[in-house]
C-alpha cells in the first residue's frame, strides 16, 4: 500500500492517477460530506456523499477512520490489508492511522511550500472568481498550516514539488524507492 500525503492535491490526485495508470495499483478514494469546491471532480480527491449517507455508511461500519475537519466527515473506507497495490492519498492524521493498522505501508510525503501551494490553487479558479472562491481557497491552504509540520519525518520517501517532476516521473520513482525499502 502507498500513502500519498502532500499539500498539494492536485498533484497527489496526478500521482495517484499515474500510480494506477501505469502501476496497476488501485485507487481507494475517501468520502466527505463538504460540499465540493467549483473545480474539484466527484470520485477524484473525494468522493462527495450526503450526511445521511455518510451516517449510513458509518453505521454499516464501511470507515477504518473518520476524521472531522471545519464541521465535515471525511471517510476512509477498509481496505483489504492483503491487496498490496493500492494507493490513498490521506491527511498527516490518517496516514499515521494506516501505519499503526497496515504493516505493508510505504507513506509518501510530496512537499509543496505554502505559498506555492496558495499560487497553485489560485490558478485553479476561473478568470473571474467569487469573494467565496477567493475565500476558500486561503482558508483552504491556511488549514494546511502546521498539518505537515515534521511530516518529512515520518514517512519514507520524500519528495520536493519545487523540483518540477511530472506526476508520471514521481509514481516511477515512488516504485523504484519503494523496492529499495
Amino acid at each position: 500500500m502507498i500513502i500519498i500525503v502532500g499539500e498539494s492535491e492536485t498533484t497527489n490526485i496526478a500521482v495517484a492517477k499515474q500510480l494506477s495508470k501505469f502501476y496497476g495499483y488501485e485507487w481507494i478514494v475517501p468520502y466527505t460530506t463538504r460540499p465540493p469546491k467549483s473545480y474539484e471532480i466527484d470520485g477524484e480527491g473525494y468522493i462527495f456523499t450526503s450526511e445521511l449517507a455518510f451516517k449510513g455508511m458509518a453505521k454499516c461500519n464501511n470507515f477504518y477512520h473518520i476524521e472531522l475537519k471545519d464541521g465535515h466527515k471525511y471517510g476512509y473506507p477498509h481496505i483489504d490489508t492483503k491487496v498490496k497495490n493500492c494507493v490513498l492519498i490521506a491527511t498527516p492524521s490518517s496516514m499515521r492511522f494506516y501505519r499503526n493498522i497496515i504493516h505493508e505501508v510505504t507513506s509518501v510525503y510530496l512537499f509543496l511550500p505554502y505559498k506555492t501551494a496558495l499560487l497553485q490553487a489560485v490558478e485553479k479558479l476561473s478568470e473571474f472568481p467569487t469573494s467565496q472562491e477567493i475565500g476558500e481557497i486561503f482558508s483552504d491552504v491556511m488549514m494546511l498550516k502546521g498539518q505537515y509540520d515534521g511530516v518529512e519525518n515520518e514517512t519514507d520517501i520524500f519528495v520536493d514539488l519545487r523540483d518540477n517532476f511530472s506526476p508520471k516521473e514521481i509514481a516511477d520513482m515512488i516504485i523504484e524507492l519503494k523496492e529499495d525499502l
